[in-house]
């Protein structure tokens, strides 16, 4: 792949800056690696000149990527159990009326509910806002949770949805509140420039990849819902067509000793490299030919496909949740039907085609830039904070 970044359109222009005013909470289930934590640490670090944040983990855990330096002094870790017990919502509570926010950010549905009941313990008024990530709900337990959320949110200040089709679903489903926004993620496309001919070379020689190797690559973290087995499988099957297939896998979690067993199994040892979790999946991408997605749910508009489109390689992705917002088949990649491997394999046997993953992967690159910004991302948060602290009623003044 030769290097794309002097093809692309130029970047936006940055966020402009003003003074610091009024503290923001942002407060989620927990603070490990995910596409809702990366979001919204990410808005914390790129508006930190704007506001004064808090961010709260209600339960155990954070992950190093997220406990950086830059953030210790606005990170905290309560160590809650149990969100939907009394004594859970009295001493989150305590922590509101030590903490005393002037705007509050739940983040999804655990957050949300566990705020809302504290707040009718605490002293604190103010207004809050709820970012919703999710498109699917998978399973009992996940509809369980979210009946619960539904009027927690009818009472919240503002409701923000990160994709088109999920502001559909969900609108459709009777999610609203006193005022319902949309802004997409978008990513620093600046910080995952196409890499040239000699740094994508170097790269795949830190990972043992020759030139000739077609490199496919996921970046996810091993759950059930991410679907690597039908990564490994289509991997099986292009080998077996006589595709020079590699696979990188970044990431980590409670599924990888079943998928390492699969890789095992297949005989696939030597063409599926596992990474782990990575602070930095920038190495990776520039390695990557292809990136993919093959989640059958909850994948509302992904991350970490802007990022393997920003640098510079086309994905293929099923078919669910945002992914119609970010692929044009043909033009910068690939859709296809969730669970359907043959597909899988078809639209990566094309993409093996040096051309035309060349001229997907400009695509791929222009898409990003000129619909994800993360300049209009980070303002429009901004612009919404601004707008809700600016004009509080006295009733949702503090005490």
């Amino acid at each position: 792949m030769t290097s794309l970044a002097s093809e692309a359109p130029p970047l936006a222009e940055p966020v402009a800056t003003a003074a610091r005013g009024g503290t923001v909470m942002f407060v989620l289930e927990d603070l490990l690696v995910g596409g809702a934590q990366r979001h919204s640490v990410g808005l914390v670090r790129a508006l930190k000149s704007r506001f004064r944040f808090r961010v709260l983990g209600l339960s155990q855990g954070v992950s190093a990527s997220i406990a950086s330096p830059d953030l210790a002094a606005e990170i905290r870790v309560l160590g809650l159990a149990g969100m939907f017990k009394p004594g859970t919502w009295r001493a989150l509570a305590r922590v509101l009326d030590e903490e005393r926010p002037d705007l509050i950010v739940t983040v999804n549905q655990i957050a949300t509910v566990a705020i809302r009941a504290a707040l009718t313990l605490s002293r604190v008024r103010c207004p809050t806002v709820v970012v919703f990530h999710s498109t699917d709900v998978k399973n009992v337990a996940g509809w369980i949770r979210t009946a619960p959320f539904m009027p927690a949110t009818w009472l919240a200040s503002a409701l923000v949805y990160i994709s088109v089709n999920q502001q559909k679903i969900w609108l459709g489903r009777g999610l609203r509140a006193r005022r319902v926004e949309l802004i997409r993620n978008g990513i620093e496309v600046e910080r995952f420039t196409p890499p040239d001919a000699a740094g994508r070379r170097a790269a795949r020689e830190r990972l043992g990849f020759a030139d000739g190797d077609y490199v496919i690559g996921l970046s996810a973290v091993f759950r059930y819902e991410k679907n690597h087995q039908q990564l490994v499988e289509a991997v099986a099957a292009l080998r077996a067509a006589g595709v020079p297939t590699r696979a990188v896998l970044v990431g980590d979690g409670p599924k990888r000793p079943a998928i390492e067993q699969l890789v095992h199994d297949l005989g696939l040892g030597d063409y599926v490299l596992f990474a782990g979790m990575q602070p930095d999946v920038r190495p990776y991408l520039a390695a990557m030919d292809v990136g993919v997605i093959c989640s059958t749910s909850i994948e509302t508009l992904s991350l970490s496909a802007l990022e393997c489109m920003a640098s510079g390689a086309p994905m293929v992705m099923s078919d669910i949740g945002g992914a119609s917002e970010i692929i044009e088949d043909g033009v910068n990649g690939f859709l296809f039907p969730a669970g359907d491997t043959p597909a899988l394999v078809d639209r990566l046997t094309r993409c093996a085609e040096p051309a035309l993953r060349e001229r997907l992967g400009l695509g791929a690159l222009r898409t990003v830039r000129e619909h994800f910004s993360y300049e209009v991302m980070t303002r429009r948060y901004a612009e919404l904070f601004e707008d809700l602290m600016g004009k509080r009623r006295p009733e949702e003044e503090r005490s």
